[in-house]
């Protein structure tokens, strides 16, 4: 009879669910073993099915015991040698293994399924899979005298143990000595080592590898003596009898306290627990919150005890997270067998590779992440992968390889599927859109190979031939991505025709807590996931502070140089139905003709595409607990949840892919707008006015600023003649302008600034006294005026002399202050100095990157735009071109194609370095024949690609290599 102990029997099936997991996974690595290791998993199959059979009969379940009895005599048979491992034996054991899983879905009524069939054909493989002769393993009882042998072989005991277990399996080892009183010092007779060893050897070979005698195999073992029975005790007398004895006290004799090392480290704990604590950190985060938004901040004591309420909550909240998080082995550990069961029905031979399965993952992602992986791996399976046959025409070994690899990139988990098969064919894809009538001829002809590949996306959409179980259907990719999007991540493709395909998927780590923006419109408020977000514009409608543009019936910004489509919230939340060519229409009539005045727009992504939200307000960020939307709001695809602020109120979670839905949003005319610039015209930049001291004005490029943040002057730590600031528990240098460059010492205050460049070695930041404005100029810049070491040049600006610091120079200034004269960092400049071209139209970012590689010791040569780049490349000899990619005249994609097509140059390296950054972008550039791709102002990065391209021996292909640039 079954246990009616819910408790018990929830205990068993928890725990033989991972002994089967177990035997799933060493079933598969034992087709590869070999020697001691086949053997130790062996051992190991025989325990956890051995386990599952106990643990079965002890909770009454009768046939799971039966099946794993089964089970288990196959595994005893294989130890002893006497049953060879086949694939046939292995098919056999892994449809067991999931016969048992299946029981234990149900194991309450697990005795009522007939297993007679099952069991008939487990038994059954005990016949069909005879070991040969060479494989039997044969059992040896040993005995070395540890003495005579090194005596003998001039061997160390370390080679003798080596040796064994390299050969065999030992069992029950022991060392015999002498009698002797140990406390009288260590015995001076032989040493005996004695052991049962199983092994595959045959005995003489054996002998001679282990550099034994034929006589020390099979000696007899004496048996240990039997222990002398103990002495029995006397019986205790009985207690004298008495009419009115109370009952007697049993007394429990209390378990001696383990040592730490022997306590259990985790325990079992229910999902439901875990979620019902999960909820109660949310709902902690919500009163924090709200705690923080009722506190007088001129009420000191109240704000230490918010400020120690916002520490223990995070804290609490972070270690909650952990509880979810499972590492993504779990998942990726069920595709061995999924690519083994394929690989055998196709007739192919793959290979999986997981890598990264330590990282973590939210258990709800892990869960949702089962279903599109698995369609992942077998499309790579299925579609990917060629026959061995083919592979072999190919110039490819038979056996292919699929990869899972998992890994953390800027706060977000990364999952690579990739293949070495046969690559997503564009021509293919192109005939297979027209004939499903998924895209016309028209459309198809303006698109790159890239865009051609990533249709297999499209809903319907399919390159099989044939219909089969595994595909053909034209459903899958698209419900893949449907599901990545749903989770918050997005997939997109990677192939090269010939040489495989790689599927990249971004997730986030979780869904529970998440950094939001809150933004207003009318008089509702709004939550913007920070996934989402890139960055925020605000206009003020003065001149030079960029405007809201038109194109064709779609609004833009020009956003250094690039037309951002805008959308604005307040139309898409007042109009239900998706906009249409009208809708649009009349929301560029309706605010065609406004008055400029203060407009928000937050920066926000979808895949590698970006548009601007406009809004009215901006409010704060903090962290939301999200919760499910309404079910009445679902249709409404502008939302994905909807969470409670701090105040109490209900503010909804906007779904940014769902409003560019919505909205109709086309990225592809604001691209194809993109106005070109005349040949004598700069690029605006959009720079910061500050001031340190009273008398000098400085100028930054917004873009090559992190953050700034408003601070305390008494906050500031010194230790010795270093400042630091305490930002969220990183040491942040303090710099200051006047130790490094000749200007005057700043205006002290009790609140002052401070500005954190992107891309520095080390955390630092840079003290201002006043900030002045954000302005979007036309900057030329001086460098010829004024020098001074850290300083970049000067430029006019409101008819003042404007200072440009060189923050990267400074932070290497900073950087040797900090170090020993003996360890100061010092570069040496090669033998040759490397000859670059810097194909540049900005004025201003012509002048950082010479700088910057003029500090590493190469000589630089400039050109302006496309045409006097490739002039200059068709008269002169360079060992590596770093150009933009918009830029007048001719453009950086242009000017690679002309290099490597019309002047034949296949063999110089070629950098694009430009503020492009999608999937699209940089697959295009390396389309174009670049070599790789580095987005600008990421110093340390850029570096390293142009030592890496000027390495001798470098010089891969075109585009071969710029992918993971």
């Amino acid at each position: 009879m079954i246990s009616t102990n819910p408790e018990l029997l929830n205990e068993f099936v928890g725990e033989s669910r991972e002994h089967l997991t177990t035997v799933a996974e060493e079933l598969l690595a034992l087709e590869k073993a070999s020697g001691a290791d086949r053997q130790q998993r062996l051992d190991r199959l025989f325990r956890a099915v051995h386990s599952v059979k106990g643990s079965a009969g002890l909770v009454g379940c009768h046939q799971i015991a039966d099946l794993a009895h089964s089970l288990e005599t196959i595994f005893d048979r294989a130890r002893q040698g006497t049953l060879a491992q086949t694939a046939h034996l292995t098919d056999g054991l892994l449809t067991g293994a999931d016969l048992i899983r299946a029981l234990l879905d149900d194991a309450a009524n697990s005795n009522d399924v007939d297993i007679g069939d099952a069991i008939a054909r487990l038994e059954g493989l005990l016949t069909e899979s005879p070991a040969p002769h060479s494989e039997v393993a044969v059992a040896h009882a040993l005995r070395v005298d540890l003495d005579a042998y090194v005596r003998r072989t001039g061997h160390s005991l370390t080679r003798f143990f080596a040796d064994l277990e390299a050969n065999g399996l030992v069992r029950e080892p022991r060392l015999v000595l002498p009698e002797h009183d140990i406390s009288k010092g260590l015995p001076d007779g032989p040493v005996s080592y004695e052991c049962q060893y199983t092994s595959m050897v045959p005995l003489e070979r054996l002998a001679e590898q282990l550099r034994l005698q034929l006589t020390e195999f099979n000696a007899a073992v004496p048996e240990p003596p039997e222990p002398k029975p103990a002495a029995p005790e006397p019986p205790e007398p009985e207690p004298p009898a008495a009419e009115d004895t109370e009952p007697p006290v049993i007394a429990r004799a209390e378990p001696a306290s383990r040592p730490e090392a022997e306590r259990p480290s985790s325990v079992r704990i229910s999902v439901q627990i875990l979620d019902r604590l999960m909820n109660l950190a949310g709902e902690l985060v919500l009163v924090r919150n709200q705690a923080m938004q009722a506190a007088d901040p001129t009420d000191a004591q109240m704000r230490q005890i918010v400020q120690r309420l916002n520490g223990v909550t995070t804290d609490v909240q972070q270690v909650v997270m952990l509880t979810r998080m499972q590492p993504v082995g779990n998942l990726f550990s069920k595709f061995s067998r999924l690519v083994r069961d394929v690989s055998r029905k196709l007739g192919k031979q793959i290979e999986l590779t997981t890598r990264g399965t330590e990282v973590e993952l939210d258990k709800a992602i892990l869960e949702e992440l089962a279903d599109p992986l698995t369609h992942l791996v077998r499309n790579c399976c299925d579609h990917g992968i060629e026959k061995p046959a083919e592979r072999i025409a190919a110039g490819k070994v038979p056996q292919g390889h699929v990869l899972l690899h998992a890994h953390h990139e800027g706060g977000q988990i990364r999952i690579e599927v990739r293949d070495d098969g046969r690559g997503i064919d564009p021509q293919r894809v192109r005939r297979k859109a027209l004939e499903r009538g998924l895209k016309s001829a028209a459309e198809l002809g303006i698109l790159s190979d890239t865009e051609l590949q990533a249709l297999v996306l499209l809903p319907g959409f399919s390159t099989a031939d044939d219909v089969t179980e595994l595909s053909g259907r034209g459903v899958g990719m698209d419900v893949v991505r449907t599901n990545i999007e749903h989770l918050g991540g997005n997939l997109q493709i990677e192939s090269v025709p010939g040489r495989g395909t790689c599927m990249h998927l971004r997730l986030p780590l979780t869904l529970a807590i998440i950094p939001c923006l809150t933004v207003v419109v009318g008089d509702q408020r709004y939550a913007i996931a920070q996934k989402d977000l890139e960055e925020l514009v605000c206009l003020n409608g003065r001149a030079g502070s960029g405007k809201v543009e038109h194109t064709h019936d779609q609004e833009v910004y020009r956003l250094r140089g690039r037309l951002l489509p805008l959308v604005r919230l307040g139309e898409v939340l007042a109009r239900p139905e998706p906009f249409t060519a009208a809708t649009r229409a009349e929301v560029l009539h309706r605010h065609r003709d406004q008055a400029p005045g203060l407009t928000y727009i937050a920066v926000v992504k979808v895949g590698s595409e970006r548009f601007g939200l406009v809004v009215d307000r901006l409010l704060n960020t903090e962290e939301i607990v999200v919760k499910s939307i309404h079910p009445l709001l679902k249709p409404l695809r502008c939302y994905s949840g909807s969470t409670i602020m701090g105040d109490g109120r209900v503010a909804l979670i906007l779904d940014i892919e769902g409003i560019a839905r919505h909205a109709g949003v086309s990225f592809e005319s604001a691209r194809q707008t993109v106005a070109v610039r005349g040949a004598g015209e700069t690029e605006s930049q959009t720079v910061l006015l500050f001031q340190y001291g009273p008398r000098e004005q400085f100028a930054i490029p917004v873009v090559m600023i992190r953050r700034i943040e408003e601070i305390r002057v008494s906050g500031i730590e010194r230790v010795g003649d270093r400042e630091f600031w305490n930002l969220h528990g990183q040491a942040v240098r303090v710099l200051r302008l006047d130790n490094y460059l000749k200007v005057s010492p700043p205006v002290e205050s009790d609140t002052m600034y401070l500005l954190l460049p992107k891309n520095v070695r080390q955390p630092m930041g840079i003290l201002l006294s006043r900030i002045l404005d954000t302005q979007s100029l036309a900057i030329q810049i001086d460098t010829e005026s004024h020098h001074q070491d850290g300083l970049m040049g000067t430029a006019i600006i409101h008819n003042r002399m404007t200072l440009f610091p060189h923050l990267y120079r400074l932070g290497e200034r900073m950087e040797a202050d900090d170090l020993a004269a003996s360890e100061t960092r010092t570069r040496k400049a090669p033998s040759r100095r490397k000859r670059i071209l810097l194909v540049e139209d900005t004025q201003f970012f012509r002048q950082v990157v010479k700088n910057t590689l003029e500090d590493e010791g190469y000589e630089v040569f400039t050109a302006v735009n496309g045409a006097l780049g490739l002039r200059e490349i068709s008269q002169n000899q360079y060992d590596l071109v770093v150009s933009d990619i918009n830029m007048p005249e001719m453009d950086g994609w242009d000017m690679a194609r002309a290099v490597r097509e019309q002047l034949g140059n296949h063999d110089l390296p070629m950098l694009a370095l430009t503020t492009l950054n999608s999937d699209r972008d940089r697959n295009r550039a390396l389309e174009s024949g670049f070599n790789a791709h580095e987005v600008k102002l990421s110093r340390e990065s850029f570096l390293a690609t142009v030592a890496r391209l000027l390495a001798p021996g470098a010089g891969p292909a075109a585009g071969e290599e710029g992918k993971h640039g």
